[in-house]
């Protein structure tokens, strides 16, 4: 194959991936506006359930030694642990912009709100998905017995 017909075939697979990739957008945008428009988060295709999700505002902590700092004498640790920051942020407040101590109503400098996500779609893989991924699943589990235990491998012939 000459080098032009490699060029000529790239450029049509470029072509080809940008199309359906316009398409995709298209397709999901179309699917977020009807999900807006109708108020419904679920719509049923050939392939399955298609699912209009979203997160909500969530606070995460930005500085965990001035958490530590924050916390009181008998409390704090050198840095905390990530379950401690995860206790310490389900903790407060979102008030506008801002994570909020509760029980001071002040504003805490080691936290920030993250703000929700744009919606998305999520559906089902398809058959075909989960047949090759179970093949995959299965070879790599066959290749992780080979290299573990050389002697079965001879033994049954493989």
């Amino acid at each position: 194959m000459a080098i032009t017909d490699l060029t000529d075939m790239f450029t049509k697979i470029t072509a080809a991936i940008a199309t359906l990739t316009a398409i995709k957008a298209e397709t999901a945008a179309a699917i977020l506006e009807a999900a807006d428009t109708l108020g419904v988060k679920t719509f049923t295709s050939n392939q399955g359930n298609v699912t209009v999700g979203q997160s909500t505002d969530t606070i995460e902590v930005t500085d965990p030694l001035a958490l530590a700092q924050s916390l009181p004498e008998d409390q704090r640790m050198t840095v905390p642990v990530p379950w401690a920051q995860a206790a310490a942020a389900k903790r407060l407040a979102i008030v506008g912009a801002d994570a909020v101590d509760p029980d001071t109503g002040e504003v805490v400098p080691w936290a920030r709100v993250k703000p929700a996500s744009a919606p998305y779609l999520s559906w089902p893989s398809s058959a075909q998905q989960k047949t090759a991924k179970a093949e995959m699943d299965a070879a790599m589990r066959a290749s992780i017995d080979r290299v573990l235990n050389p002697g079965l491998a001879v033994e049954s012939g493989s």
